[in-house]
């Protein structure tokens, strides 16, 4: 059994499995805060495993009349506030960035080609009224984006997309705005149509091939036909 398995649960074994980790490792981690906790309201000098008898506050007011048990337990809070404040986003970024990885991760590639190109398609809940409002409204988002954005600032290249390249990190306004236009003139404009009933040469299969990309399962550098 794979821990992807375990981890998503997509056996009975692997539920159960994941479940007792989860139990062991929460009981490992809490229940020595649970004993001091408990421990702390004991008035005795002396900590035991039995619960005590009678619970007090004595401890508690112990620490507040000494001064170096309340000076250590305010270094103990900002050393805590600062560990936090430094974990918090690097697990936060830590996570993001697994979950981009592991977005596309078990399915099968044809799927995840599928499903794009079914986001070209009118649905049958949809009509051709309504899609060019959602086009228009796009539109002027868009036009309101490139007049107010710094052109040369970064956008983040998506690293979960298979068919955009593994060696950009981001790209800038501009270049967006560029491409844009030029994938409106190809899509729109039938620019790519009439293109390939050249010789059936695509503008990706060009690209690569004439830029020496290589051979993926999405992209294929365009190779001339043997006629």
């Amino acid at each position: 059994m794979s821990f992807d398995a375990i981890v998503r649960g997509r056996t009975s074994g692997g539920r159960l499995l994941f479940t007792t980790i989860t139990a062991l490792s929460l009981a490992i981690m809490y229940a020595p805060v649970l004993y001091l906790l408990l421990a702390s309201l004991n008035p005795d000098a002396q900590l035991g495993l039995v619960p005590p008898s009678r619970y007090s506050l004595k401890w508690y007011f112990a620490l507040l009349d000494d001064g170096r048990l309340a000076g250590a337990l305010k270094e103990s809070a900002l050393v805590g506030l600062a560990t936090a404040a430094l974990a918090t986003p690097i697990g936060l970024s830590a996570a993001l960035a697994y979950r981009a990885m592991t977005r596309l991760r078990g399915r099968p590639f044809q799927e995840v080609v599928a499903d794009y190109a079914g986001q070209h398609v009118m649905r049958a809940d949809e009509t051709l009224e309504g899609l060019l409002q959602l086009l228009r409204q796009q539109n002027d988002e868009t036009l309101r984006v490139f007049a107010e954005a710094d052109l040369d600032t970064p956008v983040p290249v998506p690293q979960d997309v298979p068919w955009f390249p593994k060696d950009v990190t981001h790209w800038s306004v501009r270049w967006v705005a560029l491409h844009l236009l030029e994938e409106l003139s190809r899509h729109a404009g039938h620019a790519d149509i009439l293109r390939e009933t050249i010789d059936g040469a695509t503008m990706y299969e060009l690209m690569a091939g004439v830029q020496g990309w290589p051979e993926t399962e999405w992209i294929k550098p365009w190779r001339q036909p043997v006629r």
